[in-house]
This record gives structure tokens, sequence and C-alpha cells, in this order.
């Protein structure tokens, strides 16, 4: 059996899910932000955020659920690229942990 070709954006080991959905942001000795994620895979995440970062930063995100069965996803990602867009910052991140609940901290 054959899987179909993907395009070149998803040959990827892990895929992107696109779900443009709130988050929140927070980054030690700041109050947290939202913004907003564009898209999520097992791996990374990439979100807009008004504000600046710098590649290396650490930060919490939390992602919260549209179904009561599923908790918010809490994690903690580390900066590695930036973009400037029209809506702020367009920042690609790596998932260093995931954390087990919203008092879980580094």
């Amino acid at each position: 059996m054959t899987t179909p070709s993907r395009e070149y954006d998803e040959k990827r080991d892990f895929i992107r899910m696109k779900v443009d959905s709130p988050m929140r942001i927070e980054v030690e000795g700041h109050p947290s932000i939202a913004c907003t994620c564009h898209d999520l895979s097992s791996t990374g995440v990439r979100f807009v955020l008004e504000h600046e970062m710098t590649k290396g930063e650490e930060a919490r995100i939390i992602i919260p659920s549209n179904r009561h069965q599923l908790p918010p996803l809490h994690a903690i990602i580390k900066i590695l690229r930036k973009e400037e867009s029209t809506k702020g910052y367009v920042y690609g991140a790596r998932i260093v942990s995931i954390l087990d609940g919203p008092n879980n901290r580094r």
C-alpha cells in the first residue's frame, strides 16, 4: 500500500493542526497576556502576540479547550523564531514540557 504524497508544508514528523484558538501566555515576572494560537503540533506551536519576545525565551502557555471532556493545554514553550506581522509578531516555539494543570510550575 502506498501513501498519498503530502504537500511540502506537511512533510514533518508531526502534522500541524490549524486551531486559530485563544491562548494565554505567561512570561515569568509579568502578567498573563491574551494572544491567538494559529497552529499546534505535538512538538510546537505558532502564535501571534502584540508584544515582543526574544529567541530562546521560555514562557508558559494555556490553550483552553472547547470540549468539557478535554482539559486545557498547559505547557512550557521556548521561542525559536519571530516574524513581524500587521498584528504584532508571529512566533514559532517548541513545546519544552506539557504540564499537568494550572498549578504545575516549572
